[in-house]
């Protein structure tokens, strides 16, 4: 008696641990980002002059995706070399 009780109650608590088991959805993915990323920190300074190292760095608050930036990347004056451009890292939290 107590044996079928015990078989039971195993059967019934493996049944109700797998039915959400195998459930397909579709993810909402969450409210969409439309901030833009925030430029936190420049090295060198920003509007600074007679800078003369090999490298520029900016800083944000968030991961960007870098697409087409030969484009979307303004240097002024005009370089004669294009600039090799390269994520180094995640977001910075100052």
């Amino acid at each position: 008696m107590l044996r079928r009780f015990f078989a039971s109650f195993f059967l019934i608590f493996i049944v109700l641990a797998l039915y959400q088991c195998g459930r397909r959805g579709t993810p909402t993915g969450g409210p969409k980002d439309v901030d833009p990323p925030q430029l936190v920190k420049t090295d060198p300074e920003n509007m600074s002059i007679n800078f003369d190292a090999n490298k520029i760095r900016l800083y944000f608050d968030e991961y960007i995706k870098l697409e087409d930036v030969q484009n979307q990347l303004i240097v002024s004056p005009p370089l004669k070399y294009q600039p090799e451009v390269s994520p180094q890292g995640g977001p910075v939290n100052l």
